[in-house]
């Protein structure tokens, strides 16, 4: 079995022609493979919002195929817990944030100018964005642009999407939730759910590419495991395409 990971813009209509060329390559190998699905990670207990896109393709050896997929969340939002008693409430990033262990070279965060430091300091605690902070560029003037860059991490809640920028506050909501500077690479790496004995090496932007661009390891724990489990379950909720 393989099972693939994207942005959710794979499923963008001016992609299409790639991605039916990639089924089709998988059914001429042996596959049996099932439709896009679109994972959150917070619906799994991971601390983060994270949209993507997955591809689960089983050889046809295997047999009927017959499996539960994707599996069922464990966590969700006020709205869903309200209408399915079982699930968990989503598992705020507040951990990520505590000390780093002695020596750790991704205990390191972006240098800002003063400027930038200044602007930190206005914004609000624990979610202010940049508009709260009195930054405004040029660009500003003709398009209020994202609200969320620059803005603060709110520790009470999942943590935005880590991305390869999330080194980077211009990027998206990267600023430390108390502290006047954006988010060390261990932190984010917590989001990641990495454990803190994995070290990444290169810098920090090559670092943050790593973290931004890797599937969180819990999720994709979860998965795996539970493709090993139900790989021979009688159980198809899922729909594949032969």
């Amino acid at each position: 079995m393989f099972l693939m990971e994207n942005v959710p813009g794979i499923l963008w209509k001016r992609h299409e022609s790639y991605l039916n060329a990639f089924y089709k390559m998988g059914v001429d190998a042996g596959y049996n493979l099932f439709r896009p699905i679109t994972i959150d990670a917070r619906n799994y207990g991971l601390p983060q919002a994270r949209k993507r896109v997955f591809i689960l393709g089983l050889c046809k050896s295997i047999g009927n195929n017959e499996i539960q997929w994707p599996p069922s969340p464990t966590h969700g939002s006020e709205k869903a817990r309200r209408s399915n008693k079982t699930l968990q409430k989503w598992v705020n990033c507040r951990s990520a944030f505590k000390r780093s262990p002695k020596g750790d070279i991704n205990n390191i965060h972006m240098k800002h100018g003063a400027a930038l430091i200044e602007a930190f300091k206005n914004t609000p605690i624990n979610g202010g964005s940049r508009q709260d902070s009195g930054r405004t560029l040029p660009c500003h003037e003709t398009h209020n642009g994202h609200k969320d860059v620059y803005g603060r991490i709110d520790p009470s809640k999942p943590a935005p999407t880590m991305t390869a920028g999330c080194s980077n506050p211009s990027k998206g909501r990267f600023v430390h939730p108390t502290q006047h500077h954006g988010i060390t690479m261990r932190q984010a790496a917590r989001i990641q759910t990495f454990p803190d004995t994995f070290a990444f090496y290169g810098g920090i932007t090559a670092a943050s590419r790593q973290i931004g661009n890797a599937v969180p390891v819990k999720l994709a724990e979860i998965l795996i495991e539970h493709l090993k489990a139900h790989h021979s379950s009688s159980r198809n909720l899922g729909t594949h395409i032969d």
